[in-house]
């Protein structure tokens, strides 16, 4: 079942990343702040590791 997810999700990656974009509350709305990638995150904790 996960490989075919995946084959699904990489044949529609645009329509599924659009709609996900069009969900309400979106992410950022629920987090409060704008999305970061990984290495943002990273970026902004990494003393937090040391």
């Amino acid at each position: 079942m996960t490989l075919y997810a995946l084959e699904e999700y990489g044949a529609r990656f645009a329509e599924l990343a659009q709609w996900t974009l069009d969900q309400r509350p979106s992410a950022q709305d629920i987090i409060g702040h704008p999305l970061r990638t990984y290495d943002d995150w990273v970026s902004e904790n990494i003393d937090s590791f040391r």
